[in-house]
């Protein structure tokens, strides 16, 4: 198979599921989400009849799904919920639930690679007693640690559970190690798998560090849609790879340009990925999903056997980048200069766009806040070495921004305590205002 996006296109088979999906919620007599999301469109019989068609149906947002009542939007009988849960990780309406049936639940990669006995700390949605049970992995879930105390109390509570892995945030397994080594729990760990958050280089290579090259596992899931998309395969594992394949069998996937919205090919750099269901028989089946992830391919044709690529995340569209004056920046670009700084850890830090009016001029600038390796650190000499190295597009340095007039000097601060959103995350761009 092959498209002109040079991403493995949709057979006949996959664009009859496709129009099937969407026959079905169209006639859902549960609910009216798609009815009211595609007012005003008339489907032909035997819709989509190809890619191109598909492709002229409106997005799906994450501001559309939280803005509408849990039951407004779910397509599974009551009786089939296992149960109700909640999460500050999607903003408006925050219940979520866990159907009997779902797909690519947390920790069945962390299975595959051993875990057993898991301390989760994902405050979102866990797994439903059936595929724990099926997986054979014991869960204990905490409620997400923010305070030196909540963070003992949840190392006592892996020592006294035997915990061998963990399911969190690589933000927050870099901040409970230490934790972890004073109750005597850390050398047990030996699987970190992760969600939510992406686990940057740098996070990786202090996460090897901390936690003695244990076993690490991407799962990539979506909160507001209550389910996982993807995991860390059996190669990526084995290779200590942060990648994973979007199950096939339950989604297609599309590509786009987050600023054109034009059809994109991630082998040639991060596209976004839409998403679209497979199958009618989830709780909420999903039509053209922007997920707001950039995803490029690490391997075309896997060793594991997956037909499908092998993708890794490298940002958030929204989060993880932003324009500074005419140029762009991203936190990829941060933590490249920071991991060849000598002076700073690059594993945590935090930067603020900062944008100020003086005499009906606007200024931009950046303020970055990092954790020295020292208690010396020059934060003007750390500025200015910074500003020489990190690359705001890809035609310039921060450095020849400030000698052109257009951005601030470079500021570097120290960071005291991280920023962290609603549901844990770590905030590591900020937009200011002066």
């Amino acid at each position: 198979m092959s498209s002109d996006t040079g991403y493995p296109q949709a057979e006949r088979e996959q664009l009859d599921d496709l129009g099937a999906t969407l026959r079905s919620v169209l006639e859902s007599s549960r609910s009216d989400f798609y009815r009211k999301h595609f007012a005003g469109l008339e489907f032909l019989s035997g819709f989509p009849k190809t890619l191109a068609q598909w492709r002229g149906l409106p997005f799906l947002s994450k501001q559309e799904i939280s803005d509408t009542p849990l039951w407004d939007r779910t397509f599974a009988p009551k009786d089939q919920v296992h149960a109700i849960r909640f999460t500050a990780g999607t903003s408006g309406k925050r219940s979520l639930f866990t159907p009997r049936r779902s797909f690519g639940q947390y920790g069945r990669a962390a299975a595959l690679a051993g875990a057993r006995r898991m301390l989760a700390f994902v405050n979102a949605i866990y797994m439903s007693e059936a595929s724990r049970r099926e997986l054979g992995i014991a869960i204990l879930n905490c409620n997400y640690p923010d305070t030196p105390e909540t963070y003992t109390l949840a190392s006592t509570l892996a020592k006294q559970f035997h915990a061998d892995s963990l399911l969190t945030f690589p933000s927050t397994a870099i901040e409970l190690a230490p934790y972890l080594a004073e109750s005597g729990a850390l050398s047990a760990i030996r699987t970190l798998e992760f969600t939510g958050e992406r686990c940057s280089p740098a996070q990786e290579k202090a996460l090897r560090q901390l936690y003695g090259d244990p076993i690490l596992v991407q799962n990539y899931s979506a909160s507001e849609w209550n389910g996982t998309f993807g995991e860390s395969c059996t190669y990526a594992i084995k290779e200590g790879l942060m990648s994973f394949h979007v199950e096939q069998e339950f989604f297609f996937s599309e590509f786009i340009d987050p600023d054109t919205l034009e059809p994109a090919d991630p082998h040639r750099g991060p596209a976004e990925l839409v998403i679209s269901s497979l199958t009618s028989d989830q709780p909420f089946p999903i039509i053209r999903y922007r997920t707001g992830d950039l995803l490029s391919v690490e391997g075309t044709h896997c060793p594991c056997g997956d037909p499908t690529p092998r993708f890794i995340k490298t940002a958030r569209v929204d989060a993880d980048r932003t324009r500074l004056f005419s140029m762009e920046f991203s936190a990829d670009a941060i933590e490249r200069a920071l991991d060849a700084c000598p002076d700073v850890a690059p594993e945590d830090f935090e930067a603020h766009y900062i944008e100020r009016q003086k005499n009906n001029i606007y200024e931009h600038g950046l303020k970055l806040f990092v954790m020295p390796r020292t208690s010396d650190l020059d934060l003007v000499r750390t500025a200015r070495w910074l500003e020489e190295h990190m690359r705001v597009s890809t035609a310039s340095t921060y450095a020849e921004g400030v000698r052109d007039g257009l951005l601030l000097p470079l500021q570097v601060a120290i960071l005291r305590k991280p920023t962290r959103s609603a549901l844990g995350k770590r905030i590591r761009l900020i937009k200011t205002q002066e």
